[in-house]
């Protein structure tokens, strides 16, 4: 199962546009260092869809060499709009022995569930031959479908699919029915960073967290304490870490979160690939004041 906080890598690139590998990996080790559960390589945070096949597989090494020797997992982002693509886009990456792929609900094509069930469990096929797992991405706001919670268990009855990425935007009515019926083989993790502590605390096992590029200790810390029932410390660690969520994701992501990064000199650049652009300098002031007020 999955269990924790996993962060989806972004992808740093050079001031001319072209992939940073020594800003990935170094990334890529300070999380691992500072106790992430796992790594998630190609996931929307990680530009994925503005990447090549050759580029996809060097993020996709780079971050297989940070977790090698490690109990960390490799999730690779795998999902696209068409079953067809998803799958080559898996095998793409296989060499590098993935623990599991994140696969998104086909966006822009709006299938019906049952088409939505069939894209998943064709991914889970796939996976199941190469010994990898998959975890599910029920995203409504970027795929304009809301799988439900009865096609997410359906979902859960094949043995690959081992969790859910759930980004409903809130803590809505199916979230809370997806909590309390989710076999104990199926994790719920929290996809929203601002709703990661009270899913957690309500029986999720942790969340995939953009935030978790920055103060990545404290959101270690906030899941743990919330998978031990201690709500008291989840609450404020969760206090402290909402401001710096809300300055990360004030503009389109990751443009905020390569910005700080940035700032501190983790990455080199803070590029990204167009139609996004980089964060205005406000944006980027406003999270490292956040983050300041924390430190």
């Amino acid at each position: 199962m999955f269990q924790g906080i996993y962060v989806p890598v972004v992808t740093p690139f050079h001031a001319d546009g072209t992939l940073d590998v020594g800003s990935l990996a170094k990334l890529a080790d300070r999380l691992v260092a500072d106790g992430v559960a796992g790594l998630v390589p190609l996931g929307t945070t990680g530009e994925a869809s503005a990447l090549n096949p050759s580029e996809r597989a060097l993020v996709v090494e780079t971050c297989a060499k940070a977790v090698a020797g490690t109990n960390i997992k490799l999730v690779v982002g795998a999902g696209t709009n068409a079953t067809a693509s998803t799958l080559d886009h898996m095998e793409e990456v296989l060499a590098y022995s993935p623990d599991a792929f994140l696969i998104v609900t086909p966006y822009y094509v709006r299938p019906s569930e049952e088409g939505i069930i069939a894209h998943f469990l064709a991914a889970a096929d796939a996976a199941d031959e190469a010994d990898a797992d998959i975890m599910l991405y029920n995203i409504p706001a970027r795929t304009g479908r809301y799988v439900s919670t009865a096609g997410l268990l359906t979902c859960a009855s094949h043995k690959r699919i081992r969790g859910v990425k759930q980004a409903a935007g809130g803590i809505d009515d199916e979230t809370m029915l997806l909590l309390s019926k989710a076999p104990k083989s199926f994790s719920v993790l929290g996809g929203d960073d601002a709703f990661i502590a009270p899913i957690t605390l309500l029986g999720g096992q942790g969340g995939v967290s953009a935030g978790a590029h920055l103060a990545t200790p404290l959101w270690v810390e906030m899941v743990d304490a919330a998978l031990s029932g201690d709500a008291a410390h989840t609450r404020e660690l969760h206090e402290q870490l909402l401001p710096v969520v809300r300055a990360a994701f004030a503009e389109p992501n990751p443009a905020v979160f390569k910005g700080v990064l940035a700032a501190r000199g983790e990455i080199e650049s803070d590029f990204v690939r167009l139609p996004l652009i980089p964060a205005s300098k406000d944006a980027i002031q406003n999270c490292l004041d956040a983050l300041a007020s924390i430190s």
